[in-house]
């Protein structure tokens, strides 16, 4: 049986015009800017800025510890300035799907990341290691966001 797919959904307020948030989500060199400290993240794409259809492969190292090589996604759906949706053709997941959206406010931007996604192993797996996966990727989001918020607080790009 296949895993059960999980839902994670995380939200930050970002002092930046939705354009400029997004334009640098469009980049993936700007991945390593919002990473936790002492994590790498490497990443080459097809086209920079990323464009609907664009590929691109990721690994990503925490320490010495290889956490996610042989990621490659593909982007499925971009509406300029307010969202992108990336899907894993190839992940430690057995389903990966990313969107992120960009919404204005009175002073700047709403940034919400929503991922839907499963493990690997089915119910098996799920019951394993779902749990543990689910309270990574929020502490892997609520550092992303955190570093967001603070690059463009200090009036990144």
């Amino acid at each position: 049986m296949p895993a059960p797919l999980r839902h994670m959904c995380r939200s930050v307020s970002v002092d930046a015009p939705p354009e400029r948030v997004f334009a640098f989500h469009l980049d993936p060199a700007n991945a390593s800017a919002v990473s936790p400290p002492g994590t790498r993240v490497r990443v080459q794409a097809d086209t920079v800025p990323l464009t609907e259809g664009a590929e691109a492969e990721m690994s990503v190292v925490a320490g010495r510890v290889p956490l996610g090589r042989g990621w490659r996604i593909r982007v499925d759906e971009i509406i300029p300035g307010r969202l992108m949706v990336d899907v894993a053709v190839r992940s430690p997941f057995a389903r990966w799907r990313h969107e992120h959206r960009f919404e204005p406010t009175g002073d700047g931007t709403l940034m919400t990341d929503r991922v839907t996604y499963a493990v690997r192993g089915g119910r098996a797996g799920d019951l394993a290691i779902g749990a543990f996966t689910a309270a990574a990727l929020r502490l892997v989001f609520r550092g992303r966001h955190r570093r967001t918020a603070r690059h463009f607080a200090g009036g990144g790009a």
